[in-house]
C-alpha cells in the first residue's frame, strides 16, 4: 500500500510537471492554483512553498480579496496592482519577493478556480502590460492546466481536504528558471482540450475540433480549413458537426455567436 508521504511526493513531482512549460518559457516565477468550494475548503497547489505556508499560518486568506466570496470574479482577471495596498500584497513583496501579480478566475457551480501568476522582483520582472499582451497564452495555459491536473485532483483532494481540512498547501520550490519569451509558451504547451461552460455545464473541446472552430471564426471554409490542417472536407465537417452537438447549435451562425461569447474561449480563438 502506498504510504501518505510517497502520495504527496508524487502529486507534487506531476505538479511541477505540469507546470514546467509556463516556468521554463516565461519570466513568471511564481504559480498558485486555488480552487475554492461552496463549503469554503480549498485545494492548493503552488510553486513557492514557503509563502503558502505563511498565507495558511498567519491566516492570510482573511485579508485577501480572492478568498471573500462577494468578491469573486466571474471569470475575469486582475492585476495586483491595480488593487488598493492590502496586507496579502504588501507581505508577498516584503517578505517573499513576489511581485506583479495577475489573478485569472474562473467561476463554476460547485468551485472556483484561482490561477495565481507572479515575477520575483530579484530576477527579470513581469510588467503589467506583457500580462495584459498575453491574456490569451496565460488562457491557453489555464486550458492546459485544468486538463493536466485532472488526473491528480482526486490525490491532492483527499491529501489536502480530508487529511488536513483544507488548511495546506502542496507546493514545489522553483530554482533555476529558463526565463524566455512568452512567445515560446505557447509552442511549449501540449494543450490536448479546450473546456469552458455553457449553460453552467462544462464541456470540452478537443485539439482538432478547436483547431477547426478557430479557422471558421476566422471566415475559413471548410475547403480551407481541410487544406491549412492537412485533413479532408469530411473530416473537417465531422469535426464542426461534433462542435454544433455539444453547444446546442443547429446553425453555423449561432455556434461562431456562442464561441465568441465564451470571454476565456473567445480570446483563444484569434
Amino acid at each position: 500500500m502506498e504510504s501518505p508521504d510517497s502520495s504527496e511526493y508524487d502529486v507534487e513531482n506531476e505538479f511541477q510537471k505540469i507546470v514546467s512549460p509556463l516556468l521554463q518559457h516565461s519570466r513568471i516565477s511564481y504559480f498558485c492554483f486555488v480552487r475554492r468550494y461552496k463549503d469554503n475548503s480549498r485545494v492548493c497547489l503552488s510553486t513557492h512553498r514557503h509563502w503558502n505556508r505563511a498565507y495558511i499560518s498567519e491566516k492570510l486568506f482573511i485579508f485577501d480579496i480572492f478568498e471573500k466570496e462577494e468578491c469573486f470574479l466571474n471569470n475575469d482577471y486582475m492585476l495586483w496592482d491595480t488593487l488598493e495596498k492590502n496586507k496579502v500584497y504588501e507581505l508577498a513583496k516584503s517578505d517573499f519577493d513576489i511581485i506583479h501579480h495577475l489573478t485569472m478566475v474562473e467561476k463554476r457551480l460547485e468551485f472556483t478556480d484561482f490561477f495565481h501568476f507572479g515575477s520575483n522582483i530579484k530576477e527579470n520582472i513581469v510588467q503589467n502590460s506583457e500580462y495584459l499582451k498575453n491574456i490569451d497564452v496565460l488562457t491557453l495555459f489555464t486550458q492546459y492546466f485544468k486538463d493536466s491536473i485532472s488526473s491528480i485532483l482526486p490525490a491532492v483532494e483527499r491529501l489536502q481536504i480530508e487529511k488536513h481540512h483544507a488548511t495546506s498547501c502542496l507546493n514545489s520550490d522553483n530554482e533555476d528558471l529558463l526565463l524566455n519569451d512568452f512567445s515560446l509558451l505557447v509552442d511549449a504547451i501540449p494543450i490536448n482540450r479546450y473546456y469552458f461552460m455553457l449553460d453552467n455545464k462544462q464541456i470540452y473541446l478537443s485539439k482538432r475540433e478547436f483547431e477547426c472552430v478557430k479557422w471558421l471564426v476566422r471566415g475559413k471554409s471548410a475547403t480551407e480549413i481541410a487544406k491549412i490542417l492537412s485533413i479532408s472536407q469530411k473530416t473537417v465537417q465531422k469535426h464542426i458537426e461534433n462542435v454544433k452537438n455539444k453547444m446546442n447549435c443547429y446553425k453555423q451562425s449561432t455556434l461562431i455567436y456562442k464561441l465568441l461569447s465564451e470571454n476565456y474561449f473567445s480570446s483563444l480563438l484569434f
